[in-house]
């Protein structure tokens, strides 16, 4: 049987297949060139999951708020990566290096922060930090010629 005369409701012989079935040949029983081709189920499209990238980048920004505690670069380096933790974890869970960096960057956050206000707590209460904000004042009145107790300066105009 060539191609252009294939009926697919007759076998090879010629024998019609639609006189026991009114409505035609059902689609599993039918001879034919694609009858051992099955339909497959739908393909599940891939289960995102997070990004290890952005859970390195995690980890670097936890080691980066460690270094910079004394700046406030721990707030920087912090909140970026808690960010970056948030954003790895994609649709999924989080993974460990996503879980240690969020960990370290929230640790290092609090820590510098609570380092970086006693060090201004310090400087505030401390006696020598008092001598330099003295030191300060006299400097801006030197500079702007004031006198401490009128405040008009020394040429004579007032401020």
């Amino acid at each position: 049987m060539t191609p252009e005369n294939y009926d697919p409701n007759t076998n090879e012989s010629g024998d019609s297949y639609q006189s026991s079935h009114p409505y035609g040949v059902p689609e599993g029983q039918r001879p034919g060139p694609y009858q051992h081709y099955q339909q497959q189920p739908p393909v599940q499209p891939p289960r995102r999951t997070g990004s290890q990238a952005l859970a390195a980048a995690s980890m670097v920004m936890a080691i980066c708020s460690f270094l910079f505690m004394l700046n406030m670069g721990s707030l920087f380096f912090g909140s970026l990566g808690v960010i970056f933790a948030l954003l790895s974890r994609g649709a999924g869970r989080m993974s460990g290096t996503a879980k240690a960096g969020l960990a370290g960057c929230t640790i290092g956050i609090i820590v510098g922060i609570c380092m970086y206000a006693s060090f201004l707590l310090f400087n505030m209460v401390s006696d020598g930090s008092t001598n330099l904000l003295e030191r300060y004042y006299n400097q801006y009145m030197q500079e702007y010629q004031m006198t401490p107790d009128n405040g008009t300066t020394t040429d004579g105009n007032t401020i």
